[in-house]
Formats: C-alpha cells, structure tokens, sequence
C-alpha cells in the first residue's frame, strides 16, 4: 500500500540545471552539476553527478527560468542540509533561499 504525502509544500516537478557545492566548516569539500527533479518551498530533489551524503550542508544554484523585467537571467540560490540520499538522487532541506540576478546578467 502507498503512503499518503505528508509534505505540508507543494512539489513543483521542474528538470533545470544546477551547480552544487558540499561545505565543511565554511570550506568547499566537494561540488559538481545536476538536474533538479522538483522544488518546494522548504526543500529540493536533485540528481547529482557526484558523492553527496546525508547530513551534508549544501549550496544549491539552480539556473531559473523566468527573467526579471523578461530581460535579466535569474538563479535561484539555496543553503540547506541533505536529509537523504538514495543513488545519486538527493533530498535538500531549505535553511535558506532567494532569488537573484546570475552572475554577469546586466543590471
């Protein structure tokens, strides 16, 4: 038998390209490039292209697709804790997020 969700966000399935990097103590430790698979509010799953392990703390850059203004490039920027793994697909818990302008868009 299924389980019912007990998600209290929305899921938005989503496949967009990201950039990560795995954190220690404030130091890079690891990073690498992937997919989302969907994005909430509080969290995301995404498919990873390297080691990420359960308890990591995780910058999250995700290519946006909508444009400020319809001109300007947006990303959307995320701190969080993995809270699982399986494979190379990954649970993240937001403890931050936001969006801004990609790096070298115009002001």
């Amino acid at each position: 038998m299924e389980q019912p969700d007990r998600r209290t966000h929305a899921r938005y399935r989503l496949n967009l390209p990201l950039h990560y990097t795995v954190l220690h103590r404030r130091k890079t430790v690891a990073a690498g490039t992937g997919w989302t698979v969907d994005i909430s509010a509080a969290g995301a799953c995404f498919i990873a292209d390297g080691l990420v392990q359960r308890g990591d703390t995780v910058e999250l850059v995700v290519d946006w697709p909508a444009m400020l203004d319809g001109q300007v490039p947006l990303e959307l920027a995320t701190f969080g804790e993995v809270v699982w793994v399986k494979a190379n697909h990954v649970g993240l818990w937001f403890l931050r997020q936001g969006l801004k302008k990609r790096p070298g868009a115009p002001a």
